[in-house]
C-alpha cells in the first residue's frame, strides 16, 4: 500500500483545461498579427546602411503599417459583422501571410514599404480577434453591495 501512496503522489496533475478552447486558433492568429507590426524591428539598423536611407525614412517605413491599420481595421470590422467573423479573419490572415512573404523576398526599399503597407490594410486581425472573444465570452457582472 505504501508503494502505491508513493506512485500516486509521483503522478503529475492532468493539465489544466481552458474555460474556452476554441479561442486557443485565435491567440495564435493575435500573436502573427502583433509580429507583422515588430517584425522589422531588429533589421532598423541594418536597413538604414544597407539602403543609404534617412532615420527619417525608417520611421515612416514603421509608421505606413500603423496608419494603414488605422484607416482598414474599422472596414474590416463592418465586413465581418456583414459576412461574418471567421471569414474575414481567414482572409485577414492570409493578406498578412502576403505581407510576409514580400517582406521576406524585398531587396529595395521601395518593396519594404508595399510589404508594410499590405500588412497594415489586412491588418484586421486584432480587432477581429477582440470581437470573437467578445461575441464568445459572456460578459463578467460583478454587483457590488
Amino acid at each position: 500500500m505504501d508503494q502505491e501512496s508513493a506512485n500516486q503522489s509521483h503522478k503529475q496533475a492532468p493539465p489544466a483545461k481552458t474555460k474556452y478552447p476554441e479561442l486557443n486558433p485565435l491567440w495564435i492568429g493575435l500573436l502573427i498579427d502583433v509580429l507583422g507590426f515588430y517584425i522589422i524591428l531588429p533589421y532598423l539598423p541594418a536597413l538604414i546602411d544597407v539602403f543609404d536611407t534617412t532615420p527619417f525614412m525608417i520611421g515612416l517605413l514603421l509608421a505606413t503599417n500603423a496608419m494603414f491599420s488605422l484607416f482598414s481595421a474599422p472596414i474590416w470590422g463592418r465586413l465581418s459583422d456583414k459576412h461574418g467573423r471567421r471569414p474575414i479573419l481567414l482572409i485577414a490572415e492570409a493578406g498578412t501571410c502576403s505581407a510576409f512573404l514580400i517582406l521576406a523576398f524585398s531587396n529595395t526599399l521601395t518593396m519594404f514599404f508595399i510589404a508594410r503597407i499590405v500588412d497594415g490594410i489586412f491588418g484586421g486581425n486584432f480587432p477581429l480577434t477582440k470581437a470573437i472573444i467578445t461575441d464568445r465570452v459572456p460578459q463578467k457582472i460583478e454587483v457590488c453591495k
